[in-house]
Order: C-alpha cells, then sequence, then structure tokens
C-alpha cells in the first residue's frame, strides 16, 4: 500500500494563493474577514515551525483550504475560525481577542475546537486529557466537527509527508491509538470521505 499527497503540501507560499484564489471564487461575502483572519495567524504564528521543519502556518491555512475545496464549506466565518483554529492554543491570542476583532460567532468555532492543556504537557498528561476533548467535539456542532476533522486529517497527512521522521518519534502510538478511538469517528461524523482517508493513513502506518 502507497499513500501520495500533491508535490506542493508543504509549500506555504502555494497553498495561501491557492487557498485565496479559491475564496476569490467560491466565496460571495466576508472575504475580507478570511483575509484577516489569515493575516493574523499569520502574525501569531510567526517564527513557529511544525515537527516536520516547515512554517506552522501552513497547517491552518490548509485546513481551511481543505474545507473549503474538499468538503464544499463556503460560510466565510467557518473558514476564517479554521485559520485561526490554534492561535488561542498555541499563541498568546485570546478567545477575548477574537471576539474583538471579529466578533462571537467566529470566537465561539475556535473556543470550541481549543483544547485547554497545561503549559509543560507531557504524553502521559496527553493520554489522560485529550479523551475528554475529543469526546466534547464529537457532541458539538456540524461546524466544529468539519473544523477539527480537517485538523485532524491534515495532521495525519503531515505523517505521510515526514514518514521518516514520524516513525521515528515517540508520539507514533498514542496517533495511532487516538486515531482508532478518536479520529476516524469525528471523520464519519464530518462525512464527504474524511474517515475514509483517515483508515488507510492508519493501516498504512499500522503495516
Amino acid at each position: 500500500m502507497s499513500l501520495s499527497l500533491p508535490i506542493h503540501f508543504n509549500d506555504v507560499d502555494f497553498q495561501r494563493q491557492q487557498f485565496l484564489e479559491s475564496v476569490q471564487t467560491s466565496i460571495l461575502a466576508q472575504k475580507d474577514g478570511i483575509q484577516k483572519a489569515l493575516l493574523l495567524a499569520e502574525r501569531a504564528h510567526d517564527g513557529q515551525t511544525r515537527d516536520d521543519g516547515h512554517p506552522y502556518v501552513i497547517h491552518p491555512i490548509r485546513v481551511a483550504k481543505s474545507l473549503l475545496e474538499e468538503i464544499g464549506e463556503r460560510e466565510a466565518n467557518i473558514l476564517a475560525a479554521a485559520l485561526l483554529h490554534d492561535v488561542v492554543e498555541d499563541t498568546r491570542v485570546t478567545v477575548a481577542e477574537i471576539q474583538e476583532q471579529f466578533g462571537p460567532r467566529i470566537a465561539e468555532l475556535v473556543n470550541s475546537v481549543t483544547r485547554p492543556r497545561a503549559k509543560e504537557e507531557t504524553e502521559h498528561d496527553k493520554f489522560t486529557t485529550k479523551p475528554k476533548n475529543y469526546q466534547k467535539i464529537l457532541t458539538s456542532s456540524t461546524e466544529t466537527i468539519r473544523i477539527k476533522a480537517m485538523d485532524i486529517l491534515d495532521n495525519m497527512r503531515g505523517w505521510v509527508a515526514a514518514e521518516q521522521t514520524v516513525r521515528l518519534q515517540g508520539k507514533l502510538p498514542r496517533w495511532l491509538h487516538e486515531a482508532r478511538l478518536w479520529y476516524i469517528p469525528i471523520g464519519e461524523k464530518a462525512g464527504n470521505g474524511v474517515a475514509q482517508e483517515m483508515r488507510e493513513i492508519v493501516a498504512y502506518f499500522e503495516k
């Protein structure tokens, strides 16, 4: 079994440009809010990198892009929330600041996918605290589930893009455990073939 990703998967400039082009052709209202959210995400995540070494902001851009192009999400507020989905959890931006700049709808969506966590969180902490968060997601709104599902799927696609590094990390057993218990059920609720792709990735890494 082999898995492949688009050649530009980790090209942040390409992903950004493609997303903005899709927004221009697909979104009829509130495009300025999406652009504003993108700029905040870029500022907030400036200097942060993912485990694979690429700029962190490529992740929320890909999540929003996937929501738009793969799920067919057309609500600007949901796309803006997708761009901002990690800023409260991983930067100094607060939910209150998001509400002030973007309004209660986007702030509520961002808060719904934000997991409270300790400043110095261990792998054991994650094993014990993350299930509560995933259970909350499974009983949340359709919009929250879609954002979280595409967040998870993009992370899983990242496993494929950085396969050698991922297989050497101690995190993979936890990720596969979470995938079977939580990721795939969340993907099933999101629909659009998300869960099936998750299953294929899990099967690939379990071989």
